[in-house]
């Protein structure tokens, strides 16, 4: 281990990310802090009553490194994106961070339609995530026979059973047009999006003709499908339709007296950040803010690696909802939202930043 002192020298004393590495250069831990020297010195203080595995991990650090932030959201954010993309060795709980699965429509010819937990770009389409794979796969199953896609890979030379049972329609002999194919792979995106529910409606018109043909057995077969199915459906089309609302501008105290952090999330994500706004740069940060708004929002489609920030904001939203520090950008003007936005920021102007608070806190109680 490197010497304490020469570790620290240099670190901000406002919030942000610190990361540790090894003699190595490996990674070996990412973590967070409104105060970065604070909270990298506790690592080394002798009383500092650290569990084994901290006591083992100050042990190896050689170097530190450390990213500034705007707010301590800012900082969460970054965090729990360089423990995804980075895996660091020592950040357990981020490695083993739930993974949720997704249904993916593979771009190929005769689209199959499978569970996948890895989202890569350019393999096709996505939509979830879903709360475990059991469920994802009794989906599956309750809407095979309404779309009948192909399961077997390569393209079989005969039909199978899963013909005869009736959830696949077989284009390996020709049983179906790639035309009215494709129009049912498109049906069951529609409806996996959230965006259309005919294919529910027409299951239950299914069930209904089958009661009154005295098919009970079928009848009661549609009504478990639709059992699982439609309340499926109404939750996935009310999760996109909070996510499409989430579009807010949070404003926080700024590190540097006198300026505020302003961040615009729009569908959930944090598209831009001004980590140092000041009234003097009115203009300009609100002409750079309403082009960000003018651009094409995020997809209401949520990838997995836009779920943990998706969960983090949400989260520390819902902790702050009392704290006066939104700006709510759905169903109100530009320019009455920006007349918020700095009311909020002129509560910030004399107000000294944390770090140096806590430093005239400390120099009265000497």
């Amino acid at each position: 281990m490197a010497a304490a002192n020469e570790l620290l020298v240099d670190l901000p004393r406002g919030p942000g990310v610190y990361l540790f590495f090894d003699a190595s250069e490996r990674l070996l831990y990412v973590g967070k802090s409104i105060r970065i020297r604070e909270r990298v010195q506790s690592y080394f203080r002798e009383d500092g009553g650290h569990s084994r595995r901290t006591s083992r991990l100050k042990l190896e650090i050689a170097r530190i490194e450390s990213v500034p932030c705007g707010s301590e959201l800012e900082a969460m954010l970054l965090e729990g994106q360089l423990i995804r993309t980075r895996m660091p060795l020592y950040n357990v709980r981020g490695r083993r961070s739930r993974h949720y699965p997704f249904i993916r429509i593979i771009d190929q010819p005769w689209p199959r339609v499978e569970v996948t937990y890895e989202i890569q770009e350019g393999e096709g389409r996505y939509f979830g995530p879903f709360l475990g794979e059991h469920f994802v796969r009794e989906i599956l199953d309750a809407l095979r026979p309404l779309f009948r896609w192909r399961s077997c890979f390569p393209l079989a030379s005969r039909a199978c059973f899963e013909h005869t049972t009736g959830r696949c329609s077989a284009p390996c002999v020709g049983a179906v047009a790639a035309e009215q194919y494709e129009a049912q792979i498109e049906e069951l995106a529609s409806l996996l999006a959230g965006l259309d529910d005919s294919p529910l409606r027409r299951l239950e018109d299914d069930m209904h003709r089958a009661a009154q043909a005295l098919q009970f057995e079928r009848a009661a077969i549609l009504r478990d499908r639709l059992t699982l199915l439609r309340p499926w459906w109404e939750r996935r089309r009310g999760m996109l339709s909070v996510i499409a609302e989430l579009e807010i501008l949070i404003v926080l105290p700024g590190v540097e007296k006198g300026t505020s952090v302003w961040l615009l999330v729009r569908r959930g994500r944090l598209v831009h950040t001004e980590a140092t706004a000041r009234p003097s740069r009115a203009k300009e940060l609100e002409t750079i803010l309403f082009t960000a708004l003018q651009s094409p929002p995020p997809s209401l489609a949520v990838q997995q690696n836009e779920l943990d920030q998706i969960n983090l904001l949400v989260a520390w939203l819902h902790r702050h909802r009392d704290d006066g520090c939104c700006v709510n950008l759905s169903g109100r003007s530009f320019d009455d939202s920006m007349s918020e936005a700095w009311r909020i920021a002129r509560r910030y102007e004399n107000a000294l930043p944390e770090n140096q608070a806590d430093d005239l806190a400390d120099i009265k109680e000497r």
